[in-house]
């Protein structure tokens, strides 16, 4: 199943996107999902159903990344900006499990096995939905770092998995995909989140960690990250999400979900930047003739730019986790294990980024980070 497409447009002077939805389904669950959330909060974008596969959405703003990667990122390190943002999306969650019907979960399950499945066996065409479903969590993993590994997998469903699966029953939930990228933080403080078309079923941790162990764990944003004043705001997460702040099984399922939900992050961050790399080459060897391939291809340059960072920002939430806080992950039988993924994830996502880097060049990456630095440098 392919992705949506989004491409910007103006309206009357006003910044919308057009985003096409692979099928009508899918469509139709994010339209349903964006007019229940602006009946409940008027900060939500404004939607129109363009077509039975295209919604318009509204402009909202700066987004969460754009402010992180850029000298502006200092006015989000703080944890009032941390819990606004967790209320705001853990607000998003509790609207999309009364939205989704039993036809809805039914089809999302369906369709994203599917799509995992027919990626999965690119790799391994021996795999079928019965392996699939025993090591779910390690073919994902697999699949976002791009490897089919048989001692990685064994480690992940045996360690990861077992936890993902054992806290299931207390924390699951549906989830839209919380992500940097997917909300907007304005110059005030408030947090806008959008993009509802990717809503799956797994720990509500993992759609917290996704933000929060930024804060928590380390990176930019990092103000909480030991001792009482990170074991006070963990607890303040459970009580936005709506659990015990005193439950140990808390604190252990948003460190496993904050190794599986950044580790994909961190792996499909790394694809991205690969693949942009290779558009930029591709076009740089076939010459520039005009200042719109030129500018295409700075434009590509500063996403590419934008994933290189996002790849040390998330592999390093999945490390600290493993290194630091083995107890909260696994036994110490495990620790093998444990040290088999975390090299696993490490080497193929941050371990790639230079490799990537130094593939093109040199004169694309003067003029990208030129325009990158100039761009970056307007961000408020």
């Amino acid at each position: 199943m392919p992705t949506a497409s989004v491409t910007e447009l103006q309206i009357r002077g006003k910044t919308w996107f057009r985003k096409r939805n692979p099928d009508t389904m899918l469509n139709d669950i994010e339209f349903r999902i964006y007019r229940a959330l602006r009946r409940s909060f008027d900060y939500i974008p404004r939607v129109v159903q363009e077509s039975p596969t295209t919604l318009l959405v509204e402009g909202a703003g700066t987004t969460f990344a754009d402010v992180m990667n850029s000298p502006a990122h200092e006015r989000l390190a703080s944890l009032d900006i941390l819990y606004r943002t967790i209320k705001a999306r853990c607000d998003v969650n509790r609207v999309v499990n009364r939205v989704l019907t039993d036809e809805d979960k039914a089809y999302l399950t369906q369709i994203q096995r599917e799509k995992l499945l027919a990626s999965v066996r690119k790799r391994n065409p021996k795999v079928d939905g019965d392996e699939l479903v025993n090591n779910y969590w390690a073919y994902r993993m697999m699949n976002a770092l791009g490897i089919h590994n048989e001692k990685f997998k064994e480690a992940y469903t045996e360690t990861i998995g077992a936890r993902i699966d054992s806290l299931m029953e207390k924390f699951g939930s549906w989830r839209t995909d919380n992500y940097t990228r997917n909300n907007v933080v304005t110059a005030d403080g408030i947090v806008i989140p959008f993009d509802f078309n990717s809503v799956r079923y797994g720990l509500s941790q993992m759609d917290t960690a996704t933000i929060a162990a930024h804060y928590v764990l380390a990176g930019p944003l990092a103000v909480a990250t030991e001792g009482e004043q990170r074991e006070s705001a963990l607890k303040k997460l459970a009580e936005l999400e709506g659990y015990d702040p005193d439950d140990p099984d808390y604190v252990k399922a948003f460190f496993v979900g904050s190794i599986h939900a950044n580790g994909l992050i961190a792996g499909y961050r790394t694809r991205e930047c690969r693949e942009r790399r290779d558009k930029i080459v591709s076009a740089y060897k076939r010459g520039i003739t005009s200042e719109q391939e030129a500018q295409a291809i700075l434009d590509e340059y500063l996403a590419l730019r934008y994933a290189f960072e996002d790849i040390d920002y998330y592999q390093s939430v999945v490390a600290i986790p493993i290194n630091r806080h083995l107890n909260l992950v696994a036994g110490r039988d495990e620790i093998d294990n444990l040290r088999r993924i975390e090299e696993g994830i490490t080497h193929n996502s941050f371990g790639q980024r230079m490799l990537i880097l130094m593939s093109m060049p040199d004169e694309v990456q003067s003029a990208g980070n030129d325009y990158a630095n100039r761009m970056v440098a307007n961000i408020q």
